[in-house]
C-alpha cells in the first residue's frame, strides 16, 4: 500500500476529506462558517428562528408564520419587510434560508443594491426616509434618540425638504473615501 492511499484512508477513517476545509466535515463546521456577517448578527438571527419555530422542528412553520407576519404590521413595519418575502417560499424555512434572506434583506453597505435594499426597509413608502420613518426604525432596534435629534440630523443632511431621498441616502452610505 502507497503512502499517500495509507493517508488518504486513515484521514478518512477519522473523518476529514480532502477539499477546502482540510479536516473539518460538513457536519462538524460551524454555521457561522457559511455566512459573510459577524457572530453577533448571526445569533441575533438565530434567536428570532427559533421564536419563530414554535415546534422545535428546525423549520418555521408557514401558516403559523403568516399569522406572526400579520401581528408584527402594526408595531414592526421594518421587521415585517425584512421577513415579508420568505412566505411566498415554497420551500420550508429552515435555519439557513432565514439567516441567508436575512443576510440579502439587510444589504451589503458596499454594494449600490444593499444600500438600496436598505433603504427600502427604511423610507416611509414613498421613497422618501422623513422625521417619522427615522422615528419608527429607532423605535424597532430599541434605541431611545430624541425627536430633537433626528430633527436637527435631517435638517442638517437636507434643509429643504426635511427628508432623504434615495439618491441623497446612497451619497450618504458610501465609504468616506468615494465622497
Amino acid at each position: 500500500m502507497s503512502r499517500k492511499s495509507l493517508y488518504l484512508s486513515a484521514a478518512s477513517f477519522k473523518g476529514k476529506t480532502r477539499g477546502k476545509s482540510r479536516g473539518k466535515t460538513p457536519d462538524k463546521r460551524l454555521i457561522e462558517d457559511d455566512y459573510d456577517i459577524n457572530d453577533n448578527d448571526i445569533s441575533l438571527m438565530k434567536e428570532a428562528f427559533y421564536i419563530l419555530d414554535i415546534n422545535d422542528a428546525g423549520v418555521i412553520n408557514k401558516r403559523d408564520f403568516i399569522s406572526v407576519l400579520e401581528l408584527m404590521k402594526e408595531d414592526c413595519i421594518i421587521g415585517q419587510r425584512m421577513l415579508q418575502d420568505l412566505s411566498s417560499l415554497e420551500e420550508d424555512i429552515t435555519i439557513d434560508i432565514f439567516i441567508r434572506h436575512l443576510q440579502k434583506k439587510r444589504g451589503n453597505k458596499t454594494s449600490k443594491e444593499g444600500i438600496q435594499s436598505v433603504f427600502n426597509l427604511i423610507d416611509n413608502g414613498e421613497g422618501k426616509v422623513t422625521l417619522e420613518s427615522l422615528k419608527e426604525m429607532c423605535k424597532e432596534i430599541g434605541e431611545s434618540i430624541p425627536d430633537e435629534q433626528i430633527r436637527d440630523a435631517l435638517d442638517k443632511l437636507s434643509p429643504d425638504t426635511k427628508c432623504i431621498t434615495e439618491d441623497e441616502f446612497m451619497v450618504l452610505m458610501k465609504p468616506n473615501k468615494s465622497r
